[in-house]
């Protein structure tokens, strides 16, 4: 299925705890923090459903139409259908939601292209195929939270007070699943999506022994242990995503010389006119005390 717009802003009305300071927040989609926000997914979602986008923005598979960013990509041709639809969205927000629908969509949906990468005992493929179509059949906007906060870092601090340790983490198990109790933070979109990954970008601390049998668990392959392998994906992150990696991208993509042979290099072959249409076009798409005039991109 394609939701419309008004379908997903309808979804976050399920009783959602969200909290600004000490004031609860009874309707993310009205309240005047957030209510621009939701206007500017809503149009996501009705862009992707209009008919007029169907080629672009979804596909068909088992029996139903679905957002392209579920799509398995198998070809070039695949490819490109991915690229335009995230080029769509990214065009119509201006590239400045970064963790739109598609973000974390697309990693569950590279997930699932391997799926036998994932062996019993320590991982259920099933479960994530089960996931995957329940997300792309439903048209689910998911987002992933991955840090502790700074404070809940240090276990000891709580310890000496007595108190216990916010870190997120589970508190209960039985047939139906998992309860979680606790904190973990960089859920951007959380408030205006419908599902929550959990993960962990951080190593734990050293006296954190329960949590650590839980890694040493759930994380090891056939091919490599928890921590092992925790180390590829700190060296991924250090290599393209950290502010070191930012530094050497920016040797890499843009130091070619002089800073004015670079510059009048830049005037001469950038195409002007489509980079300031882009700014006039974000610009006159809200008026001067925030209110959205319009969402959708040309």
């Amino acid at each position: 299925m394609l939701r419309t717009g008004k379908e997903h802003t309808a979804s976050l009305r399920d009783g959602r705890v969200v909290y600004i300071g000490s004031e609860r927040v009874d309707d993310v989609t009205q309240h005047s923090a957030f209510r621009n926000a939701a206007q500017t997914v809503a149009a996501i979602y009705d862009m992707k459903a209009d008919p007029a986008n169907r080629d672009v923005m979804s596909y068909e598979e088992d029996g139903g139409r679905h957002s392209m960013y579920f799509l398995r990509a198998k070809s070039r041709d695949d490819l490109q259908r991915r690229m335009i639809c995230h080029r769509r969205i990214s065009d119509l927000t201006y590239g400045m939601f970064g963790r739109s629908p598609d973000h974390v969509a697309s990693f569950i949906t590279g997930m699932v292209m391997k799926p036998d990468e994932l062996k019993l005992p320590c991982a259920h493929a099933d479960n994530l195929l089960a996931y995957y179509r329940y997300a792309r059949d439903n048209d689910l906007y998911i987002v992933y939270a991955v840090l502790p906060p700074q404070a809940a870092r240090n276990p000891e601090f709580y310890q000496r007070q007595n108190i216990p340790v916010p870190t997120l983490r589970v508190v209960h198990e039985d047939d139906s699943g998992v309860v979680i109790s606790g904190m973990k933070m960089l859920a951007t979109g959380a408030v205006f999506a419908n599902e929550i990954w959990i993960g962990n970008l951080l190593p734990l601390a050293p006296d954190h022994a329960d949590l650590a049998r839980d890694f040493q668990t759930y994380w090891q392959t056939p091919q490599s242990d928890a921590v092992t392998r925790m180390k590829l994906f700190k060296l991924a992150w250090d290599m393209v995503g950290s502010e070191f990696a930012g530094r050497h991208l920016q040797y890499e993509k843009f130091y070619a010389g002089a800073s004015f042979i670079v510059r009048n290099h830049a005037f001469r072959e950038t195409d002007w006119a489509s980079f300031n249409k882009v700014a006039e076009d974000l610009m006159a798409s809200y008026d001067h005390d925030g209110g959205i005039v319009k969402v959708a991109a040309e």
